[in-house]
C-alpha cells in the first residue's frame, strides 16, 4: 500500500505551486485622525509592472509605428484583498475580490527591499441610496508623494487623510494546488489507517 501510495504522490517538479500571495503593509501619518493610518494589501501571482486589477484584461500589442494591433497580452486578475485597521474617526474595513462592485488599480514597478510610495486606489460599492449624487462607495487611495486618504462617497469628504504614507512587502507565500493538497491529505489518512492496523 505504501509503495503504491508513494507512486501516486507528486514529487519534485510534479508538486507544482499554483499561487504566490504577496502582502504589502501600509503606514501613513494622520493629519486629521490620531497617530497613524495602517492598512494591508494582498495580491496573487503579481508580476512587477502589471496593473493591480480585480478583473482579467487584454493589453494590445502594436507594430513598430503603432498603426496596427499585432497581438494581445492577457493579464489575469491579481487583487485579493485590502484592509484598513481603522482610526478614531473611521472604523476598520476590508475589501475583497469577492465583494460586489470592487475596483482596484496601481502599479508596483519593481521588487522593493525597503519602504516605497505607491500610486494605488481601491473602492467597494456599498449602496445606491442617493439617486442624485450616485452610488455610494468606500475607498482608499495613496499617491507617489505619500499623501493618502479614505472615506465614503458621495460624501466627498475624506474621513481619514494624511502624509508620509509608505508601503513595505510583509509576506510572500506560495500555496500548493488544491489537487496536491488533496493527495497529501489522502496520504495522511492512508498512513493513519496503516498505523492503526499495526497496533
Amino acid at each position: 500500500m505504501l509503495a503504491s501510495l508513494s507512486l501516486a504522490l507528486p514529487t519534485g517538479s510534479q508538486a507544482s505551486v499554483a499561487n504566490t500571495y504577496t502582502t504589502y503593509d501600509f503606514v501613513g501619518k494622520c493629519t486629521d485622525c490620531e497617530g497613524y493610518g495602517r492598512a494591508h494589501l494582498t495580491v496573487v501571482n503579481y508580476n512587477y509592472g502589471d496593473q493591480i486589477s480585480t478583473y482579467d484584461w487584454n493589453e494590445e500589442i502594436y507594430n513598430d509605428d503603432y498603426t496596427e494591433v499585432i497581438g494581445w497580452i492577457n493579464h489575469l486578475a491579481n487583487f485579493v484583498s485590502f484592509s484598513y485597521e481603522g482610526s478614531n474617526l473611521f472604523p476598520a474595513f476590508t475589501i475583497t475580490a469577492e465583494d460586489d462592485g470592487v475596483r482596484a488599480g496601481g502599479v508596483i514597478s519593481s521588487a522593493q527591499s525597503s519602504q516605497f510610495s505607491l500610486v494605488f486606489g481601491v473602492y467597494k460599492l456599498t449602496g445606491y441610496s442617493n439617486p442624485i449624487l450616485g452610488p455610494e462607495v468606500v475607498y482608499f487611495s495613496t499617491d507617489e508623494t505619500g499623501d493618502w486618504s479614505l472615506g465614503e462617497v458621495p460624501l466627498y469628504k475624506p474621513a481619514d487623510y494624511g502624509t508620509a504614507g509608505t508601503w513595505v512587502q510583509a509576506t510572500n507565500n506560495q500555496v500548493p494546488e488544491p489537487s496536491t493538497l488533496a493527495l497529501l491529505s489522502l496520504a495522511g489518512m492512508a498512513l493513519g489507517a496503516r498505523r492503526k492496523s499495526w497496533i
